[in-house]
């Protein structure tokens, strides 16, 4: 999708005295983040079997560093290196659902869009990362008489039953 701007808004661009931040709404860069912990999300999910699960976090926030260093801000490339980062394999990657969904809704994105999904991943990483962390386990929390047990933390059991009352 090709951004459209004023002359204005292209010379402020090019003389560098607009941030990036600032091209965007506030539900635009509330989106890009929700993209990164969508994202996260995904690349926890087919975290690959040949590393330790225990280090997984460490893993994927090491990933969002060195690949939004190595991307130059491509985001199809940030992708591609955060997956071979968390060695995905691609029969897992490939056949994930979440993934390709994902990248489709970031190829509609605009460009500055694209970029703030980068920014947001790796300005906010470990907000990001708790927040993955947290869709993951309500995710996998089990339906048994009628509440929800989260097995694997007691805090985020009792945020929930809060929630549901």
């Amino acid at each position: 999708m090709t951004d459209i701007i004023s002359a204005a808004e292209f010379r402020q661009r090019l003389a560098g005295l607009t941030s990036p931040g600032q091209l965007l709404t506030k539900e635009q860069n509330s989106a890009a983040k929700d993209d990164a912990v969508r994202f996260a999300v995904i690349c926890a999910d087919i975290f690959g079997d040949a590393l330790d699960r225990k280090s997984m976090w460490d893993r994927l926030a090491s990933g969002i560093d060195t690949s939004a260093a190595k991307s130059g801000g491509n985001w199809e490339k940030f992708i591609e290196l955060m997956l071979s980062h968390v060695k995905a394999e691609a029969t897992r990657a490939a056949s994930s659902d979440s993934l390709a969904a994902f990248y489709t809704a970031m190829r509609d994105k605009t460009h500055d869009e694209q970029q703030a999904f980068i920014r947001a991943s790796r300005d906010y990483k470990m907000l990001v990362l708790l927040e993955a962390r947290a869709q993951r386990q309500i995710a996998r929390a089990v339906q048994e008489d009628g509440a929800i047990v989260v097995k694997a933390d007691s805090n985020l059991e009792r945020w929930i039953q809060n929630e549901r009352n």
